[in-house]
């Protein structure tokens, strides 16, 4: 009776309704809310980007191909010390799933003078690098993978399915879920793989280090702890779904990390309000709404407009009253004419992140 009470609640008592009833409220962040600077923003925007763009046909992720030797260049360009890369396949379709290219985990080790909150030093302390683990979901490909990726969208509208990760709450969206599951072992091998990467990398500055000052001056022996890590779980428009479970998944399983950072762009909504108020607890508010070493806000969902303030057409919720995002909404202005413009990652995210940097100043970099 119960399954039934739920399943009329979820389809017939509008959305809005039910936050009022349970206490969930969607909430709007500002650039300064989220403390990221918009400099490193711009570059997560770049990161998901290229992963697109070099990933949409199987034959992209082939060692040596055109778009894999791309995707290197442009990783040296963005973090000359990428260090480690690894992509990853996963599962789209409406009945018949085909598997293709679908996002990377990228280990940076960020070196002093490379970041502007880590001053040039003579000597690098092994703690003064920022290591970072990106796990990237690209957004829908326009390549061989289209209508599987456009049928895996059109799955959200359907029948949900119930929720097997983390505390089992409440309900995602079918094929968003089963497009996770289908990497899902995947990524978790290649973050610990590029987890093991980072800490050889600090185990040769330690010893660099200690070489010149005595092993005294380390005192932790020369390993790094993992909840030193910096973790973020990036993705746009089906990407950006994917990559919103993969957060929620990660903060359950990757206990030896501190809980990643999630910025999505354009992204649909993924599950229901139980889902969404779980996701508040465990991503949002767990341990705490803030990175403890970065200080950033650890659920960003940039969510693109017009000028006419016309919202990017993936991210409306209007039509499925079965499902409502999750926090926290970050609002960004383009110069795109409608809001099927607006989802364009290149020429509507990109570019208009792009554009604030180039009006502050900054140096465009996936170091800053």
């Amino acid at each position: 009776m119960s399954g039934l009470v739920k399943g009329v609640e979820t389809w017939l008592v509008p959305v809005k309704l039910q936050q009022l009833y349970k206490g969930y409220s969607l909430s709007e962040v500002t650039l300064a809310d989220i403390v990221m600077p918009h400099t490193f923003l711009a570059s997560l925007a770049r990161l998901a980007d290229v992963i697109y763009k070099t990933g949409t046909v199987r034959s992209h992720s082939t060692p040596g191909s055109k778009q894999d030797k791309d995707l290197q260049a442009a990783l040296r360009s963005q973090s000359g010390n990428y260090g480690f890369l690894r992509r990853f396949d996963a599962a789209t379709g409406m009945a018949f799933e085909t598997k293709g290219p679908f996002g990377a985990v990228v280990a940076t080790c960020v070196l002093p003078g490379q970041d502007n909150d880590v001053p040039l030093t003579g000597h690098v302390h092994p703690f003064q690098p920022r290591y970072r683990i990106y796990v990237v979901f690209r957004g829908t490909s326009p390549g061989k993978l289209y209508w599987d990726d456009i049928s895996t969208d059109l799955k959200a509208a359907s029948l949900n399915l119930d929720n097997p990760l983390g505390s089992k709450s409440g309900t995602l969206a079918r094929g968003f879920l089963n497009t996770y599951m289908s990497c899902r072992h995947d990524v978790a091998e290649f973050v610990n793989d590029a987890a093991t990467y980072l800490q050889a990398e600090f185990r040769r500055y330690a010893e660099e280090f200690a070489s010149r000052f005595g092993p005294s001056t380390f005192g932790l022996k020369g390993k790094l702890p993992l909840d030193q890590i910096q973790l973020y779980v990036v993705g746009h428009s089906l990407g950006g779904a994917v990559a919103t479970i993969c957060a929620y998944d990660l903060a359950f399983t990757a206990v030896r990390f501190v809980r990643p950072v999630l910025v999505t762009f354009g992204s649909p909504a993924v599950g229901n309000i139980e889902f969404a108020i779980d996701f508040q607890k465990m991503v949002v508010e767990g341990e705490n709404r803030y990175h403890p070493y970065t200080g950033y806000l650890r659920s960003i969902r940039v969510v693109a407009q017009t000028a006419a303030k016309n919202e990017d057409v993936v991210t409306k919720t209007d039509k499925l009253p079965n499902l409502i995002h999750v926090n926290s909404r970050l609002t960004l202005t383009t110069e795109a004419s409608n809001r099927i413009a607006a989802h364009s990652m290149s020429n509507s995210y990109t570019r208009a992140l792009e554009k604030l940097q180039s009006r502050n100043g900054d140096a465009a970099s996936i170091n800053n």
